[in-house]
């Protein structure tokens, strides 16, 4: 019995085995390497959002550049329109002018475009002819501006809407202005659509003042030949044009309304602050804060534009705030959680080792209770079977005797019956002899015989 419990109160190698395994020692182990991992997918994560971010930001370049480059030619159609006009019926009345911009309708389907003109050149010896022509179709105060004597001019003679912000430029020479006639000069010499620099258009007041910008598309004789520069000069015959507010063009791109990612627009190759047409309005550019920028150059119309992209601030952050934190916080719940499950499970294991050594002992211990109880049962019945068998004996003894008696008593009373017997028959014949007698006295006969 004390060897028993002397073996039980020792731990088996398979016991510390699996102990060990469970133990603090591994749960530490196991936490330790799993936060080095948790570590490691956390910059593994970062990497992966800051290759995703570049990914966002060099594709949202390429599609604002693209939705400004599609945006410019599109709103070439409204120009090429009116050349159209002019084409078919050779001559176009102010009226007409009218309907056709009523017709677009540039305020719901071309944001941006502050109208559409037409401009004729006025040689100076013209000029007060074409002042009074003017001025007899309903506009006394007409003139061409700004004042001065030119070797040539230019004047706007339509632009529709014809509202109060477009009728300051009613009768405004471009021509003299440079940045505006490079553009002029561009378009009738090529006979394509040609873009200004940037300018401030006369159309601007004191008050939200924005850069601008122009389109010119030269109108030629009907018919005309324009194989030549020279061919085409002789031709000319005015520009179809659009003045734009820069912001308002810009209002609407896709993507310049994106918080993360801002862009400038800048006249000409170079990034340069005087040259600015358009910024979005977003936080200024700081090259610490900004994580991506580039620089792409469009060609279109004739005319440069540099554009300057740069992620905001918090772009990165934002891209990398769910992912990272859900890394980082789930890793480190994890880890913990095993850490708590292997640190529990080695002692539960403890406890489990201790309860099943406790239960081996009481069932070994009720064993042995059994076995001396079995010891002690058979010894019992082994006395009880010889008390059997000796009640067996002496019943068997009890009954040979009493089955002597009972045969005995049988002897005598089948002797008994034979004396009864043979005194039934003497009385039956002494009872039969009565009768005989009786019945030859003449007498009833006194017994009734069966």
């Amino acid at each position: 019995m004390e060897s028993v419990s002397k073996s039980h109160s020792k731990t088996t190698p398979e016991e510390k085995h699996i102990l060990f395994i469970h133990g603090p020692a591994t749960a530490w182990i196991v936490l330790f390497f799993s936060i080095i991992f948790t570590i490691i997918a956390f910059f593994l994560s970062n990497r992966f959002v800051h290759q995703r971010a570049s990914d966002h930001f060099q594709y949202r370049v390429e599609e604002i550049a693209s939705a400004i480059e599609d945006r410019l030619e599109l709103y070439e159609q409204v120009l090429r329109g009116g050349v159209g006009l002019f084409n078919a019926s050779g001559e176009v009345s102010r009226e007409e002018w009218r309907k056709y911009v009523d017709t677009l309708d540039i305020n719901k389907h071309w944001p941006g475009i502050q109208g559409v003109g037409f401009s004729v050149v006025v040689k100076p010896e013209d000029m007060e002819r074409h002042i009074a022509q003017i001025r007899s179709e309903g506009f006394p105060e007409y003139t061409i501006s700004p004042s001065g004597e030119r070797e040539l001019y230019t004047t706007i003679i339509y632009l529709e809407p014809f509202d109060w912000r477009n009728q300051r430029a009613f009768g405004y020479d471009m021509w003299s202005n440079d940045i505006r006639r490079q553009a002029m000069i561009r378009a009738r010499d090529t006979g394509e659509p040609s873009r200004s620099g940037r300018i401030t258009l006369v159309q601007e007041t004191n008050e939200d003042v924005q850069p601008g910008f122009l389109i010119y598309l030269p109108v030629y004789a009907k018919g005309a030949s324009l194989v030549s520069v020279t061919d085409r000069r002789k031709a000319f015959l005015g520009w179809v044009y659009s003045p734009f507010r820069a912001n308002d063009f810009m209002k609407g791109i896709l993507g310049s309304e994106d918080p993360g990612i801002h862009f400038s627009v800048y006249d000409g190759e170079d990034v340069a602050e005087g040259q600015r047409v358009y910024s979005t309005k977003g936080t200024p550019y700081n090259a610490k804060s900004s994580h991506f920028e580039k620089e792409i150059v469009i060609h279109l119309q004739g005319r440069p534009w540099a554009i300057h992209f740069y992620s905001s601030e918090n772009f990165l952050k934002e891209k990398a705030t769910i992912l990272t934190k859900l890394v980082a916080v789930g890793g480190i719940i994890v880890d913990i959680l095993l850490f708590y499950v292997i640190y529990a499970i080695y002692f539960v294991q403890r406890r489990a080792v201790g309860i099943a050594k406790n239960m081996t002992k009481k069932f070994e211990d009720q064993a042995k209770e059994l076995e001396h109880a079995k010891d002690g049962l058979e010894t019992k019945v082994r006395e009880r079977t010889s008390e059997l068998e000796r009640a067996r004996d002496h019943l068997e003894k009890e009954i040979m005797r009493r089955t002597g008696e009972l045969e005995q008593g049988m002897e005598e009373l089948k002797k008994a019956n034979k004396i009864m017997i043979g005194r039934e028959k003497r009385m039956v014949e002494l009872k039969q002899m009565i009768n005989d007698l009786s019945e030859e006295l003449g007498r009833e006969k006194p017994f009734t015989l069966q």
